[in-house]
C-alpha cells in the first residue's frame, strides 16, 4: 500500500499521520511516497472520524480532535509500551469511551503494556489493571 502526497508542510491530516512512514522524497517536485500502515483508517473510524478526515487541514481541528489523531499516529508505529498522560483530558464522554476501547483493544491485540496517568477515579475503575498512586511524593500500590 503506497500513497503519493504533495504536501511538504504536513498541512493535511493524511500527511501528518503518515509522516513517520516516509519512504522516499523528491524535493524538487515535493512529492512524498509513504507506506500506509494497516489499521490507521479503521482506528480513525473507531475514534469517530469519517473517511474525508484525511483531506482536512490540521489547523481546522479542535484540541480533542488533535489528541485523537495524535493517538492514531502513535499507534501506527505499533509501540510495545504506551506511556499516556491524561490522553482523554480534553474529550467528551463519548470520545473518552472510544479512546479507552481503542487502547484496550490495541493492548490486547499487540500484547503491549501501558502506563496510563489519570486523575479520574471513574476512568481508573473502568480501565482496571494495577493501580499506583503518588501521595506526598511517594509511589504507593493499591
Amino acid at each position: 500500500n503506497l500513497c503519493i502526497v504533495n504536501d511538504i508542510q504536513l498541512k493535511s491530516i493524511l500527511t501528518n499521520l503518515l509522516y513517520n512512514f516516509h519512504l522516499w522524497c523528491q524535493h524538487d517536485t515535493k512529492l512524498f511516497v509513504y507506506r500506509i500502515p494497516e489499521g490507521g483508517d479503521a482506528w480513525l473510524q473507531r475514534l469517530g472520524f469519517d473517511a474525508e478526515v484525511r483531506e482536512w487541514s490540521v489547523e481546522r481541528l479542535s484540541s480533542g480532535e488533535r489528541a485523537r489523531l495524535a493517538l492514531v499516529r502513535l499507534l501506527m508505529n505499533t509501540p510495545r509500551v504506551l506511556l499516556l498522560d491524561e490522553p482523554t483530558a480534553n474529550l467528551d464522554n463519548d470520545n473518552t469511551r472510544r479512546v479507552e476501547a481503542l487502547i484496550r483493544d490495541y493492548l490486547r491485540e499487540h500484547a503491549a503494556a501501558c502506563l496510563w496517568v489519570s486523575h479520574d477515579p471513574e476512568q481508573r475503575k473502568r480501565l482496571g489493571g494495577r493501580m499506583l498512586h503518588i501521595r506526598d511524593g511517594r509511589l504507593l500500590a493499591s
